[in-house]
């Protein structure tokens, strides 16, 4: 599948959600830039990279399905939207990102650690450091995230306009 019909089927598919369809454009760009068959020597797989446990846990059998993948995210999404607001935290596009990288218990920890001063466990550490945050604080790593998160929205923006793609 070409670039644009992976976007136009993400389109399509978010239509049938109450997930926002620029958010998954964006986290698709963040993960794959579009590519089902991306692979990660961490494990993760397709579309919106699945590690083959959360792969599992939403029903996703074959990561490399862009039709599946979309619709396992888009069900990861929702839950992680609800385990966010439980505690007390915006599902905003850029949580939900994080929440998708670092599991939304690891958001929460994070969060935790900038507002309460809790220190991060060894789990969230490393998952930090694997995902560009070696050497930074949670603040600094949330703020990162968040400022790359904005920038790939843009460029999804861009992109889009390019293909001559509108959203409603």
């Amino acid at each position: 599948m070409t670039k644009k019909e992976i976007i136009e089927l993400i389109i399509e598919e978010s239509a049938n959600s109450d997930v926002d369809t620029e958010f998954l454009l964006t986290m698709a760009n963040i993960e794959s830039g579009f590519n089902p068959n991306a692979k990660n020597p961490s494990g993760a797989a397709g579309l919106y990279q699945f590690m083959p446990s959360t792969a599992k846990a939403y029903g996703l059998r074959n990561p490399y399905n862009p039709t599946d993948a979309i619709r396992a995210v888009i069900k990861l999404t929702k839950a992680n939207a609800i385990a966010l607001q439980r505690a007390g935290l915006e599902p905003s596009g850029a949580n939900l990102y994080l929440a998708h990288q670092q599991g939304a218990g690891g958001v929460i920890i994070l969060y935790s650690s900038i507002l309460e001063g809790r220190p991060l466990s060894r789990i969230i550490r490393r998952n930090i450091d694997a995902n560009g945050g070696k050497g930074l604080s949670a603040k600094e790593f949330v703020d990162k995230w968040k400022t790359k998160y904005l920038n790939k929205v843009i460029e999804v923006r861009e992109l889009l306009a390019e293909l001559d793609i509108f959203l409603a």
